[in-house]
């Protein structure tokens, strides 16, 4: 049993910074998978990130794209509002020294292209 003012030993790693140590109760720490923590790691927003991984059935769902699948994504900054079209996944993976995985999508409704970007599923292609 811990006394008062034990500190468990460290078991969180905090993504982005290897020189930051969190000490929690084992009761207050889910264990995720490689898969997980690379898609958390992936997500910069840090709102975002909490989202995905509090959201339940997000981070499975996340874990569970291959290239090839199907998904509704919400694209924002188009006429005053976000809009939800279908895509198809070209890519999963690894970028670069990019932390976490990516994915690439093709928007397959034309009319929400975004003007001057990739909508292909390709990383600066």
């Amino acid at each position: 049993p811990q006394k008062l003012g034990d500190r468990p030993p460290p078991n969180y790693r905090l993504a982005g910074d290897r020189n930051v140590t969190l000490y929690a109760a084992e009761q207050a720490v889910s264990l995720l998978t490689p898969k997980e923590f690379d898609i958390l790691e992936g997500i910069r927003n840090p709102v975002d990130r909490y989202r995905v991984f509090t959201t339940e059935g997000w981070l499975e769902w996340g874990a569970s794209l291959r290239v090839g699948s199907t998904a509704s994504v919400a694209i924002e900054g188009i006429s005053g509002g976000p809009i939800t079209t279908e895509v198809v996944v070209r890519f999963v993976g690894m970028i670069g020294d990019e932390p976490g995985v990516k994915f690439g999508v093709e928007i397959m409704n034309h009319a929400f292209r975004v003007r001057g970007g990739a909508t292909d599923g390709t990383f600066k292609g």
